[in-house]
């Protein structure tokens, strides 16, 4: 068996590694040498050269070297586990990588659209997408940089006008004020993929976000100002099939719990897309907080509610800009049918 044991050296030239890396295998017991020569040097066998060979293809698979020798330790351990451990990792880099590409790309767009863009433009630009990281998942930015270079623009001239409004003093409920209303709910929906659960997320971010804040002009001001604005929008909507002495009466309450309608559809668009069923409790528990929205809102009278259905018919302007879509609102539907048989036991 004398002449089969390789010295550290041989064995280092013969599989591509550093003596370093070897005499580190053996300080940490994933690898140690079966015999040691008569003046103490390293000496390795068959079975030392297999194992690290079964080393080396874990290594491969970028497995940190603590699995690795549990992996070996152990012939039951489960390397189909470890394996789809690496595969989840690599997914993640690759997302990372995705990820940095498109920071890049939005950095040499905004080289190109500005001929003197300066280390603050680009500071700005890399502050923001920080933000962004915090607010959105990876997959949710790739959908929101796809439109960027369509609806950016729109938006931007919109929250200029708006801004113009507020620091002339016109009131949200003007007509200057409801004339942005519509095109405001439209483009913010648009800007965020039509998804409900982002515009959610975007009206989060500009409220708590002073950088954000900064950087688009967009703060908590002007987000207060456009929710009066697009609630006196609304409100029109409905005025128009509905006496003069009811909207005043509404009035207030529809003010009052007209921001609880973003996070409930998000909500609802959330529980929709995860298959979750209409009867399950987080269905239910949302067709409870629904159907107290509204009533606190109409009321409890089965009339106005036909009433309000019917309207949100002949004025869909009214879900303009809610991302509340046709599959969700019959989730909903389903949810609210079976807790009103509930009720009624």
């Amino acid at each position: 068996m004398t002449d089969m044991l390789l010295k550290v050296g041989e064995l280092a030239r013969r599989t591509g590694l550093t003596v370093r890396t070897l005499h580190h295998y053996d300080e940490i017991g994933l690898l140690r040498p079966s015999a040691r020569s008569g003046a103490g040097y390293r000496l390795y066998d068959l079975d030392d050269i297999e194992r690290l060979h079964r080393i080396q293809a874990l290594r491969q698979l970028d497995i940190p070297l603590a699995e690795i020798a549990a992996l070996l330790q152990s012939d039951s351990a489960d390397l189909g586990t470890v394996i789809d451990r690496q595969i989840a990792a690599l997914e993640q880099q690759a997302e990372r990588a995705l990820l940095l590409r498109d920071r890049l790309a939005s950095l040499r767009r905004l080289v190109h659209l500005k001929d003197e863009a300066n280390v603050g433009d680009w500071l700005d630009t890399l502050a923001m997408m920080a933000v962004y990281d915090r607010y959105f998942t990876p997959e949710e930015l790739q959908r929101l940089r796809a439109r960027e270079n369509t609806h950016t623009a729109i938006l931007e001239r919109l929250v200029g006008q708006v801004r113009d409004l507020m620091q002339r003093g016109v009131s949200p409920a003007s007509p200057e004020a409801l004339a942005l209303a519509g095109p405001w709910l439209v483009h913010s929906l648009e800007h965020m993929a039509g998804d409900s659960r982002l515009i959610h997320k975007l009206d989060a971010l500009h409220r708590e976000q002073s950088e954000i804040q900064r950087l688009t002009g967009v703060d908590r001001a002007m987000l207060d100002y456009m929710t009066e604005a697009t609630a006196e929008y609304r409100l029109g909507l409905y005025a128009k099939h509905l006496d003069p002495a009811t909207i005043a009466e509404i009035r207030p309450r529809y003010f009052a719990h007209y921001r609880a309608w973003p996070s409930l559809i998000a909500r609802a668009h959330d529980l929709q897309e995860q298959g979750v069923s209409p009867a399950s409790p987080e269905a239910q528990m949302l067709a409870a907080s629904w159907v107290k929205v509204f009533q606190d809102t109409w009321g409890a009278d089965p009339v106005m509610r036909e009433k309000v259905r019917a309207i949100h018919v002949r004025e869909p302007d009214i879900m303009a800009g809610s991302g509340f879509a046709a599959q969700t609102m019959e989730f909903v539907t389903l949810a609210i049918s079976h807790w009103q048989g509930k009720e009624k036991k």
